[in-house]
C-alpha cells in the first residue's frame, strides 16, 4: 500500500513539473480539441492565436502556395505510380490464374521470350564507338551497360504485353489530380525556338552553372525534335545566388542573343560549365565569330543585368525555387524526366486537339 501511495505522489509531482515548464517556456497554450473544433466553425481554420489575435491556415499557407502545390502534385504522382503498379500486378495475376500458370511462368512465356538478347559484342561496339568513354574497367562498364539495355527492353516488352491485356478489362481511375495553378509567365523578348504558332509553349528557367540544367537541356532538345511543329520553347534566366559565374553567363547569353547566336552560345556554356569566367565567356563569343567589340561592350557594361534580374523576379512570382524549372502552357511540370515530360506533352496536345474540335454554341446553332 505504501508503494502505491509513493507511486501516486511521484505522478503528481511529474505532472506539476510539466505544467510549470510549459508556463516558463513562453506561455504556449495547447488548445483542447473541442476548442479547435469551435474555431474551425467560425469560417477560416484557425491554427494559432497571438494575444487573442487568430492566425489562420489561409494566412500560413499564403506564403508557401507554390511549395504546397508542388508537394501535392508529387504526392499525387507517387500515388498514381503505386496505383499503376498495383493494377498491372493484379491484371498479370488474373491472367496467370486463367491460364493455370505461375506469375513467373507467364512472364517467361509472354515477356522474356520476346526480348532480343543483348550480346556483349553489340554492347562493346557501342561503348567503344564514343571516344570520350572511360577506358578503365571496360569489362565492368560493358556488363553494367548490358544490364541497363536489357532492363529497358524488358520494361518495353512488359508494358506492350500489359497494354494488350488491358483491352480485356474495364479500368476506372477515381484518384483525383490536384488543382494545378496556371501561371502567367511573361516572355517578352526572350530567346525561343520551335513553331511560333505551336499549341504548346514551354518556358524554362535555367542557370548556366547548374549541372542539372545542362542535363535537362538534352531532354528539351529531344522533345522538340519529337514534337516538331507542336511545341515552342522559351528560355528565361534564373541564376542561383550560390553560383559565382551564373549571373554574368546569363548576361553574356543575352548579348549573344542580340547578335542572333543565342542557341549556339547556350550550347557552349552548358558544355563548358567549369569555365564561365568573363575571359572564357569572351572566348566562346570569339569562337562563334561574333562582333567582339560589340559583345565585350555589352558584357562589361552590364547591358542585360536588369533583364536577368527581371527574369529571376518573374520566376519567383511564378513559384520558381530552383533550376531547372519548366512551365507547360503555364503549368509547372513536376516530373522533368523524359518519360514524365513526354506524358505531360501528350496530355496537353490531346486537350488542345479536343478544344480545337469543339464547336461553339453559335457554330452548333448554324449546323457547322
Amino acid at each position: 500500500m505504501a508503494r502505491i501511495f509513493l507511486f501516486l505522489i511521484i505522478l503528481v509531482l511529474i505532472a506539476s513539473t510539466g505544467s510549470a515548464s510549459a508556463q516558463e517556456g513562453g506561455n504556449v497554450e495547447r488548445i483542447a480539441p473541442e476548442r479547435t473544433a469551435i474555431r474551425k466553425g467560425r469560417g477560416a481554420e484557425v491554427w494559432a492565436a497571438l494575444d487573442g489575435t487568430p492566425i489562420t491556415r489561409r494566412e500560413v499557407e499564403s506564403h508557401i502556395t507554390a511549395q504546397l502545390e508542388d508537394f501535392e502534385r508529387r504526392l499525387f504522382n507517387l500515388r498514381k505510380r503505386s496505383l499503376d503498379v498495383l493494377i498491372n500486378r493484379i491484371i498479370l495475376k488474373k491472367e496467370a490464374e486463367r491460364r493455370n500458370l505461375t506469375l513467373n511462368q507467364l512472364i517467361d512465356i509472354e515477356v522474356k521470350s520476346k526480348i532480343k538478347p543483348v550480346s556483349e559484342e553489340e554492347v562493346r561496339k557501342q561503348y567503344l564507338a564514343k571516344p570520350a568513354r572511360d577506358r578503365r574497367n571496360v569489362d565492368l562498364q560493358i556488363k553494367r551497360m548490358q544490364k541497363s539495355i536489357y532492363a529497358k527492353r524488358y520494361q518495353s516488352a512488359l508494358m506492350k504485353y500489359l497494354d494488350k491485356l488491358k483491352k480485356n478489362h474495364r479500368i476506372e481511375i477515381f484518384l483525383e489530380e490536384p488543382r494545378v495553378s496556371i501561371h502567367q509567365v511573361s516572355t517578352n523578348d526572350d530567346p525561343w525556338m520551335g513553331d511560333r504558332r505551336a499549341p504548346i509553349t514551354l518556358v524554362e528557367f535555367t542557370d548556366f552553372q547548374c549541372s542539372s540544367c545542362a542535363a535537362f537541356h538534352h531532354t528539351l532538345l529531344r522533345v522538340l525534335r519529337e514534337f516538331k511543329g507542336k511545341v515552342k520553347l522559351i528560355v528565361r534566366d534564373y541564376p542561383f545566388g550560390g553560383h559565382e559565374f551564373a549571373e554574368k553567363a546569363a548576361e553574356a547569353s543575352e548579348c549573344a542573343h542580340e547578335q542572333g547566336r543565342y542557341w549556339e552560345y547556350q550550347e557552349l556554356l552548358y558544355n563548358n560549365q567549369q569555365a564561365l569566367d568573363t575571359e572564357s565567356l569572351k572566348s566562346y563569343a570569339d569562337f562563334l565569330h561574333l562582333d567582339m567589340n560589340r559583345f565585350i561592350q555589352c558584357v562589361e557594361s552590364g547591358k542585360y543585368a536588369e533583364e536577368v534580374r527581371k527574369d529571376k523576379s518573374d520566376g519567383r512570382k511564378a513559384g520558381v525555387v530552383g533550376t531547372p524549372t519548366l512551365f507547360l502552357n503555364g503549368k509547372k511540370v513536376i516530373d522533368l524526366r523524359y518519360g514524365g515530360l513526354r506524358n505531360e506533352l501528350l496530355k496537353e496536345i490531346r486537350l488542345a486537339e479536343k478544344k480545337s474540335h469543339q464547336l461553339s454554341p453559335m457554330e452548333e446553332a448554324i449546323g457547322r
